[in-house]
């Protein structure tokens, strides 16, 4: 793990208690939006061409009505949509001629391609010349899956409004961890149904609605596994094949103890943040998903309490507009605060969050090459690292322009952040981030709220890596789909959106083309299409894409030609 530049000392403090979702809501901070033109000032292009087709049922050969098919194309970006008739077909007409991508979709269906012939096959384009009439391959849909139970209490009486969640388990990072794949609630009868899934591993979780009340009763209910257990690790799957219902899934909720969280709420001039409240996630090991949460209204006097909070970890989050808090300067902005407790069954008290007015982060773009282009479309973004967990880390802020001089200075920044350039020039990429003289391109900084950081430094250079190549099937002809993977060769820059990473679809009339990648050493791995649950960050795939893949090195400004060759996906 690279280390990170850490700036500053924690801003929230908890007072005599022992410390212990992806990255949140942006910055709510007043900025003027450039009005956008009337959606009839723009004309669409139009043709002489057309495309029709058909949508079918992939386990009984029966037209789909009333299915949505959309198109899009090079030519006709901003796409069309049509709905099925009562025989499953659809036709587009007035179009121009070109390449065209076509997808259907309807609910309690997979959304499927022309030719597709499994979850997840990009299937076949569709090409039409000018006054032409084209008929796309039949697109073949595959009904989705469902979990379906009831949640009860400990007498097998109904839990209403309880919150399911069904959970996936991915490799992020190199730890496996459920993450959320679809989510109900339960009606007057206890009853759930989680519907729209594709067939695969499973776990469901339940929890309670919970209420701010306060009460005597200090028994509640604590968030629990299928089929009865508060522990991740010990939650038992539901597996689910193409087009099944898993019924029956029954969860009992454990009972439990559950405490009172209480203590002071301050904005950042040391004021009650009044007219706020303060949120309490469970953050649980293995688990990338904290779920819905408790709540407590902070008073005028600054005081909260969040009541009826079962045992375990906990990020308790403060948010406020500084025009809620009277006398506060800078209307609009928020400001934000967070601290870590663990809850035990017993209450916790005396604890103090102080909200941080957010840090301000001020620099320059720079250009490396032959000559620089105008920054007049150009942002930078505070952006969230990497990130495996499911802590959030506070608002990021808006976008800050970039002056004519290359001057940009960010407002309202939390947590951990990384550097990155929005509306990057035509031929240019990004080649390195300083702070005062510091690489951090690919290392976070964290920012507590508070610091005033100068000296940022975004360096865009025009000397551009290009990838290039074409793919062969087993039998060395041209593949008609491919799905190419690039990664980095080395581990530990395997990460959510890194800039070490691409994925390229190329289809029949195409040729690879990636441009931009960092200079390093890569593999590139490729599919005739994405393998179902398919894992982008899994190391295994790393592992696997050393052994049937293709290892190439990529300097600076270099074009590299590639000639890769279709691979059975990891498992086959």
């Amino acid at each position: 793990m690279k280390p990170r530049v850490r700036v500053g000392l924690l801003v929230v403090a908890a007072i005599a208690v022992a410390m212990t979702n992806p990255d949140s809501a942006g910055s709510s901070a007043h900025s003027q939006v450039p009005q956008a033109p009337a959606r009839d000032t723009i004309k669409p292009r139009t043709g002489t061409s057309r495309i029709r087709g058909r949508v079918l049922a992939a386990d009984t050969s029966t037209p789909v009505r009333r299915a949505i098919v959309r198109l899009s194309s090079q030519e006709l970006p901003q796409g069309r949509s049509k709905m099925t008739d009562a025989d499953g077909k659809y036709e587009f007409a007035d179009l121009p001629s070109g390449t065209y991508s076509l997808y259907a979709s309807k609910n309690g269906f997979i959304s499927g391609q022309p030719g597709a012939t499994q979850i997840g096959d990009p299937g076949k384009t569709v090409t039409v010349g000018e006054a032409e009439l084209a008929t796309a391959d039949d697109i073949v849909l595959r009904r989705a899956c469902a979990i379906a139970g009831r949640v009860v209490d400990e007498f097998g009486d109904p839990v209403v409004s309880a919150q399911v969640s069904v959970l996936r388990s991915q490799s992020l990072g190199g730890v496996r961890r459920l993450m959320p794949a679809s989510g109900s609630s339960t009606n007057d009868l206890g009853q759930f149904r989680a519907y729209g899934l594709q067939p695969g591993t499973y776990y469901v979780t339940a929890r309670a609605s919970t209420s701010d009340a306060e009460t005597d009763d200090r028994t509640g209910y604590a968030p629990t596994y299928y089929p009865g257990t508060t522990r991740a690790a010990d939650a038992q799957s539901v597996q689910l094949a193409a087009g099944q219902d898993a019924t029956g899934v029954e969860i009992m909720l454990g009972t439990t103890r559950v405490a009172r969280i209480s203590g002071v709420a301050l904005d950042s001039g040391g004021r009650p943040a009044a007219s706020s409240g303060v949120s309490a996630t469970l953050v649980e090991p293995g688990v990338g998903y904290g779920g819905p949460g408790s709540y407590g209204r902070v008073l005028p006097d600054g005081t909260f309490v969040v009541n009826n909070v079962p045992p375990g970890d906990y990020l308790l989050e403060l948010r406020l507009s500084t025009a809620m808090s009277p006398g506060a300067p800078g209307p609009g902005r928020t400001e934000y605060g967070q601290a870590r407790v663990t809850v035990a069954g017993t209450d916790v008290t005396g604890l103090m969050i102080q909200a941080a007015p957010g840090a301000t982060v001020s620099g320059q773009v720079v250009f490396d090459g032959t000559s620089a282009p105008k920054p007049a479309k150009m942002t930078v973004m505070a952006t969230s690292p990497p990130s495996f967990g499911p802590v959030p880390t506070g608002p990021t802020g808006p976008p800050a322009q970039v002056a004519a001089d290359g001057t940009f200075t960010l407002t309202g920044v939390f947590g951990d952040r990384m550097f990155r350039l929005g509306g990057q020039p035509a031929g240019w990429m990004v080649k390195a981030v300083y702070v005062n003289g510091r690489d951090v391109t690919d290392t976070p900084v964290t920012l507590e709220g508070r610091e005033q950081i100068t000296g940022v430094q975004i360096v865009l250079t025009d000397r551009v890596t290009h990838i290039t190549g074409s793919v062969s099937d087993e039998r060395g002809q041209p593949a008609d789909t491919a799905y190419v993977l690039v990664l980095p060769d080395d581990p530990a820059r395997i990460a959510i959106a890194s800039r070490f990473q691409r994925t390229a679809l190329v289809r029949p009339g195409t040729s690879l083309k990636i441009d931009g990648l960092p200079p390093g050493d890569y593999v590139a791995l490729v599919f005739k299409s994405a393998p179902q649950g398919f894992d982008l960050y899994d190391p295994e795939l790393l592992d696997y894409a050393r052994k049937a893949g293709t290892k190439f090195a990529l300097r600076e400004a270099e074009t590299r030609d590639l000639t890769l060759r279709l691979v059975e996906p990891p498992g086959k």
